[in-house]
């Protein structure tokens, strides 16, 4: 590949700081712009990032030509992104969850069918150690047989940083042993 691809982010809260890290770590990726509201927030992000701010997706995405639009809005709030970045031709990588209702999910996956584009979802906890005992005591079935299995895990904690009951992972990690 001999030219850089061209990423932006729209919504450019803590998450979306994570991902500006790993776009920098991609050889032939170029961070080329954040979407937000807030105009403090945004011209520090573009200054820690080396890209530029806009306060509101569409002029970005229209200045900066990307290949790709990372959604990192808020839940709730993913829909009219991805609607933008699909009129722009734009590929959309979505933080979970892609919507909060199934007609919102339905009508992105539309509009992303009709633009010829490609919509991807991104749940990167999924290959945690935790996760992993986890699905081995399903398929062990250790749970007996399961319909539908949900975890949540508050602030982000890991098995290191929390304890007792209700605390997170390590009350989920002691629960499948």
């Amino acid at each position: 590949m001999s030219e850089d691809f061209r990423i932006a982010i729209a919504g450019i809260g803590a998450v979306a700081e994570m991902h500006a890290l790993s776009i920098a770590d991609i050889e032939h990726a170029t961070l080329v712009g954040g979407s937000c509201r807030t105009e403090a927030k945004g011209r520090a992000f573009a200054e820690t990032y080396d890209c530029e701010w806009y306060s509101e997706t569409e002029p970005m995405l229209e200045a900066t030509e990307p290949d790709v639009l990372i959604v990192c809005t808020p839940s709730g709030a993913h829909l009219e992104p991805t609607i933008t970045a699909a009129d722009h031709g734009v590929d959309v990588l979505c933080e979970k969850p892609l919507e909060i209702t199934t007609d919102r999910i339905d009508e992105m996956v539309a509009t992303a069918d009709a633009a010829g584009i490609t919509l991807g979802g991104v749940f990167q906890q999924r290959f945690t150690d935790l996760l992993g005992k986890v699905h081995e005591a399903a398929v062990d079935s250790r749970f007996g047989q399961l319909s539908v299995a949900n975890a949540y895990v508050p602030g982000g904690a890991t098995t290191s940083t929390t304890t007792g009951r209700g605390k997170g992972p390590r009350s989920l990690t002691a629960a499948v042993r």
